[in-house]
């Protein structure tokens, strides 16, 4: 008797198993039995021991194969998709009478190379996201859409035009504006049609008619009227403030643009630069320099980036710390400084000898004193300022206004010059003495600094140098480090719309929540955002200068 029932087979053979029942599962397909009665009767010619129950299991034939090679698969896949119509399904759901609608905003990728394993994560979990409300009985809006510009494809596409031309030998390093932005477009656009095509085929629920690129005149339109209603309504303004500059990409950097290195290798360098006006010192310090026979006080700045030496405009302390006068043994010569005396166990570190205290000053009294700048005769003030701390150094910060956010806000409260000597990669000026003009800063600039300083032509004395492994900025793109340099830039006001962004947010339900403890605290503290870039392939600013009545 043989029985089945859809992809099951049932049989059972009389002569040789009576009451025993053999299951076979398979997939239903065109299967053949008529062979099984000829080979139960050929089991009575069987002569080998080993194979005497061979003609016993009675097994059905299928064409069906076993695997489908790589090819095949591929063919399959698209007769599936076929078949299936998958790309109706998208246009099918937007004609139904659903009450109920999702949207899902795409972040688009950039269109700047093949898609990777980040791309499939991103457009599959949306997708089943999108399957999900659909079956819920929602209607979905997902429009695809792709980054055409900004650094990255920038790179990419000047990278394929001088592999192209390498061996034409035509000349790469110098394409004006309007060429980089040819080959950018070009390159975003070959970019966009393939990650298209391949995300296609990953039979996304999407309609691809719908699509849009940040490069279409009608997108750059709409970008730019949102750009003039910000700056009508006074939140776009340019200024001269320190960002994070990447001389690697030669483009500003936005913090979010910055990964950190926290193996990074910084030189350290505990400068002493004299004070100018002793007199301005308490009389009780000045007495116990006269007892120990010192004229001179110096004041001990300790700096990871001593390349910025020369854009000094001030030291900076704490008002109600303590402050000791030191007398130690540099070279055999006794001069007096003075260093906070919660961090007197760095003096450890240096290569001095016989240190002594002999006294001891509140930060507030130096708010008179001047020194003289570790590289000309100019006379600097200290001031006190808020971002002192006690974990590292001296208690006394060398204030570069042009390098560093904190010595910038001290510049505005005290008016201090901005100055900024260094070019776009990342370069001394051509206009920078002392043989630093063209010297790279990361490279080797802070050597060549430390050369100066230690070559005696200073007032300054090098109390020591050393090598500190930190966390450093790097641009996320290049992998190199950055550094903060003063330059012209666009801003977004934020400070006067993150109150209203801080409102919205928390209607705003965010998973995970721990993000939103993040995103809030950067919304509070952050007072602008950085929003221009040095490149070519960028939204250009448009700026018109409108004279009406001789006013401009």
């Amino acid at each position: 008797m043989l029985k089945t029932r859809g992809s099951l087979s049932f049989a059972s053979k009389s002569r040789a198993c009576n009451k025993s029942w053999l299951i076979c599962l398979g997939r239903a397909s065109a299967v053949s039995f008529s062979s099984l009665d000829k080979r139960s009767n050929s089991a009575k010619d069987a002569t080998r021991p080993d194979q005497k129950y061979k003609e016993t299991v009675l097994l059905p034939r299928t064409s069906f194969p076993l695997r489908v090679e790589g090819l095949k698969r591929v063919q399959n896949e698209l007769q599936i998709q076929k078949k299936a119509n998958f790309q109706s399904l998208y246009t099918w759901q937007e004609n139904q009478n659903r009450k109920l609608k999702y949207v899902l905003h795409d972040g688009p990728p950039y269109a700047n190379g093949k898609p990777h394993i980040g791309h499939a994560v991103n457009k599959i979990l949306k997708d089943i996201t999108l399957r999900n409300k659909l079956l819920q009985g929602y209607k979905v809006h997902y429009r695809p859409g792709w980054d055409c510009h900004g650094l990255p494809i920038e790179l990419k596409a000047l990278e394929k035009f001088r592999k192209e031309n390498k061996k034409k030998k035509i000349r790469t390093e110098k394409l004006d504006p309007l060429a980089i932005r040819e080959k950018a477009r070009e390159f975003a656009n070959e970019a966009q049609v393939l990650q298209q095509n391949v995300f296609n085929r990953w039979g996304l629920l999407v309609n691809w008619e719908e699509k849009y690129k940040t490069m279409e005149p009608q997108y750059i339109k709409r970008q730019l009227q949102l750009f003039a209603a910000l700056h009508e309504g006074g939140h776009i303004y340019q200024a001269f403030k320190p960002v994070y500059f990447s001389p690697s990409s030669g483009s500003a950097l936005a913090e979010a643009e910055l990964e950190y290195n926290t193996k990074h290798q910084s030189p350290t360098v505990y400068l002493a630069v004299p004070v100018t006006n002793t007199a301005m010192l308490p009389n009780s310090l000045q007495e116990i320099m006269s007892d120990h026979g010192l004229d001179k006080v110096h004041l001990v700045i300790w700096t990871t980036t001593p390349w910025t030496l020369l854009a000094n405009q001030a030291i900076c302390y704490t008002e109600d710390k303590s402050y000791a006068l030191v007398k130690v043994k540099k070279d055999g010569s006794s001069i007096a400084v003075i260093w906070a005396e919660e961090l007197l166990h760095e003096l450890n570190q240096l290569d001095i000898s016989d240190a002594e205290v002999l006294g001891s000053i509140k930060g507030g009294e130096l708010s008179e004193v001047t020194y003289q700048h570790p590289l000309d005769n100019r006379h600097c003030p200290c001031l006190s300022a808020t971002h002192v701390t006690m974990d590292k150094g001296t208690g006394l910060v060398h204030t570069a206004p042009a390098h560093g956010h904190d010595d910038f806000t001290v510049a505005l409260q005290h008016k201090l010059p901005l100055e900024c000597h260094i070019d776009e990669s990342g370069r001394y000026n051509s206009n920078v003495g002392y043989g630093l003009a063209g010297k790279s800063v990361l490279e080797d600039g802070n050597s060549a600094m430390l050369e100066i300083l230690e070559s005696r032509n200073t007032t300054s004395v090098v109390l020591g140098v050393g090598t500190l492994i930190h966390s450093y900025p790097y641009d996320w793109r290049t992998k190199k480090p950055v550094i903060i340099r003063a330059s012209k830039q666009w801003f977004i006001n934020t400070d006067k719309l993150k109150d209203k962004a801080l409102t919205a947010l928390h209607e705003v339900s965010i998973l995970p929540t721990n993000i939103q403890t993040g995103m809030v605290s950067q919304l509070e503290r952050r007072p602008y955002w950085c929003i221009s870039r040095q490149r070519s392939w960028e939204y250009p600013f448009l700026c018109f200068m409108i004279q009406r009545q001789g006013i401009q």
